[in-house]
């Protein structure tokens, strides 16, 4: 049996799998540079939905939406009946640990599996199969999600993320050397194709902290914080209650807050809204040598950023929205999309002492209309969009209840600045 560590990250809008296998036995004697074939650079589109990368390609000529996840090492399929369909062959079945030493699920090895992104740009892969798809990603993105590439897919080339054009541009390392005049390089290390950055963080108080955080773009969210990595580890101020992602049990309210101040090489951020999640996967003494923390999307999608694999580096440009504030619901609702276009909505969890529990909405509502507007023209980021409006606006939802029609006013309230005026 080989060893496998994973993890699973219950960030918002996202219940994902992360595993670390041998990479070897994975990759193989592939360098990475073949999805170039002898180009210099090639262009990959991806989606933006609800703060994460997606990727439409092709794999055994089936269409199907990856995710990009920088804190992954391999490539995964979630769904065991695609493989079946397209007859994919497994050289051995795998052990992997899950989010409790206790729990375990399995997965099958597929060699040899052909990724197509456009008609000139493909390779293939070495892929890990989930024997059970224990993630219902659907639900919570509102549209099919099969499976995630991991770090290694690009291994020995460049990756350049550009979040405003939406295209990732992956670079020979040799052959095609990116003009990188205007972006800083940040100090980093590299563990198994992840990438960890060394920064700080300050609280109200004036105490700072070094820690080391892992660059991930399956996380959405701009900080996550284990709490449980290091006793001495800052804890955001001006906590509360919020929803921090979805689990196999369900939606999970969690702890929500804000840090003074979060900074890494020259750059920083102020009233950065952070999440609090323990690191349960292994001991707090293994965790402690990996990482305190994870930076995601809404804080990288500020920038421009270049990861270099070939040297093991990372660079970054600031863009626009580089100060732009920091947003989340204020609501209170935690919402699941189901049906076959993923266009009917139900509450799944409501966060105690919400807008939306003081406005009377309960779990289980199917919702019929987000202010006026029938939720069969509305996609589930939509929907989330609007309830990260300001503080005070008032948003009408319609809802279904046992058959019966109902219709609540939500005022959404900055719940984190409220719990600071009164600790102040």
């Amino acid at each position: 049996m080989i060893r496998t560590s994973i993890r699973i990250k219950f960030l918002i809008y996202l219940s994902i799998l992360l595993l670390t296998l041998s990479t070897t036995s994975l990759t193989g004697q592939r360098t990475g540079l073949d999805l170039l074939d002898h180009k210099s650079r090639v262009d990959i589109p991806f989606e933006i939905h609800n703060g994460l990368i997606l990727i439409k390609l092709k794999m055994n000529g089936i269409n199907l939406n990856f995710l990009y996840d920088t804190g992954a090492e391999n490539t995964i399929l979630f769904k065991r009946e695609i493989a079946v369909v397209l007859g994919m062959k497994s050289s051995r079945r795998v052990k992997l640990i899950g989010s409790s030493l206790n729990n375990f699920i399995y997965g099958y090895i597929v060699h040899n599996v052909y990724f197509q992104f456009q008609s000139n740009v493909s390779r293939y892969e070495n892929i890990i199969v989930l024997e059970e798809n224990i993630f219902d990603l659907q639900q919570v993105l509102g549209l099919h999600v099969d499976g995630l590439i991991g770090g290694s897919f690009f291994r020995n080339t460049g990756v350049k993320i550009d979040y405003k054009k939406q295209i990732i541009t992956i670079y020979h390392p040799a052959k095609n050397k990116m003009n990188l005049d205007d972006y800083s390089e940040i100090p980093v290390q590299f563990h198994d194709h992840k990438p960890y950055i060394q920064a700080y963080i300050e609280k109200y108080d004036g105490t700072s902290q070094n820690i080391r955080l892992l660059i991930d773009t399956g996380s959405s969210i701009p900080l996550i914080l284990h709490a449980n990595v290091d006793s001495s580890l800052i804890a955001p101020d001006h906590l509360t209650k919020g929803h921090i992602g979805v689990g196999i049990s369900g939606a999970l309210i969690g702890t929500v807050g804000i840090v003074k101040k979060i900074g890494f090489s020259e750059f920083s951020f102020d009233e950065v809204i952070t999440s609090l999640q323990d690191f349960e996967y292994i001991t707090p003494e293994e965790a402690s040598k990996t990482r305190h923390g994870i930076i995601g999307n809404d804080m990288l999608n500020r920038f421009t950023v270049y990861i270099d694999y070939s040297r093991n580096q990372i660079f970054l440009k600031p863009g626009k929205k580089y100060n732009k504030s920091f947003s989340y619901d204020k609501s209170g609702l935690i919402i699941s999309a189901v049906g076959l276009d993923f266009n009917q909505y139900f509450i799944q969890a409501v966060v105690p002492a919400s807008p939306a529990e003081k406005a009377g909405l309960l779990a289980g509502d199917e919702i019929l209309s987000v202010n006026s507007v029938s939720t069969s023209f509305l996609s589930l980021n939509q929907i989330q969009r609007t309830l990260k409006r300001k503080e005070g606006t008032t948003i009408r939802i319609k809802i279904s209840r046992k058959g019966k029609k109902q219709t609540f006013f939500v005022v959404l309230e900055d719940m984190l600045t409220k719990t600071k005026s009164k600790t102040e």
